[in-house]
């Protein structure tokens, strides 16, 4: 990015995909939850009930996005298919300054 605004722009996308899609927790401890719900909960070790008809797997695991900030600023955000990737670039066109 120029001028090194590469952390801006990156909590810019991070912004618009929480408000598109809804928050998701870093990749990281995405990972941690949805094991730790897989391993226990959804072996019904433990009695957490989800609610009637619904992935067992917390809100805070957001089925269309994550996002890690990784080392050495490597800035990523994850999509889960072509779908959110295509609303995104379509909100931001590479023409237009991302804002």
């Amino acid at each position: 990015m120029e001028h090194n605004e590469g952390p801006l722009m990156f909590c810019r996308a991070q912004q618009w995909f929480a408000n598109a899609y809804g928050w998701s927790a870093e990749v990281r401890v995405y990972r941690k939850i949805h094991d730790w719900y897989t391993q226990y909960v959804a072996a019904k070790k433990w009695s957490i009930a989800a609610p009637t008809g619904q992935d067992p797997i917390p809100v805070e695991c957001n089925p269309s996005w994550s996002w890690t900030n990784g080392v050495d600023g490597e800035y990523r955000i994850y999509v889960a298919t072509d779908q959110e990737l295509t609303l995104f670039c379509l909100a931001h066109p590479v023409d237009q300054k991302f804002h």
